[in-house]
């Protein structure tokens, strides 16, 4: 059990540099797209739906993580902090993703997304234990 407890904690730690540079080329790509530059649709929900799956992807190795590790019965800030910022982060992003799509053009389909990226992306940082001072 340690051994897959090392491993998962491995690619975690590891996979939130994908997270990270999934979050900078969605915004850029939704940016890109709210500026007229790209398709504006395509490209959103293209660059939306990259750091969605990349947060997806890391959401489901820290909820196993959380509950191989004792869930309530750890230390803080991975007790309830870590794992509920982080599950907000996963929100902003999907609920982003299903405005963007509802959205009644283009170009606000792309500023829906920018601006959900950027949510999620605020919310990744506040919950990354120990990047804040303080923490």
């Amino acid at each position: 059990m340690d051994t897959l407890v090392i491993g998962l904690s491995n690619f975690h730690n590891y996979w939130r540099y994908a997270v990270l540079i999934a979050a900078a080329v969605a915004f850029a790509g939704a940016l890109a797209g709210w500026l007229g530059k790209m398709p504006a649709r395509k490209t959103a929900r293209q660059a939306g739906l990259l750091f969605m799956i990349a947060m997806d992807v890391q959401a489901t190795i820290g909820i196993v993580l959380w509950l191989l590790r004792g869930g309530l019965d750890q230390p803080r800030p991975f007790r309830l902090e870590h794992p509920l910022v982080m599950i907000l982060a996963l929100v902003a992003i999907h609920v982003g993703t299903v405005l963007a799509k509802r959205a009644k053009s283009d170009k606000g389909s792309a500023r829906i997304v920018a601006i959900a990226v950027v949510v999620s992306f605020i919310l990744v940082l506040v919950g990354i234990p120990g990047l804040l001072p303080g923490r």
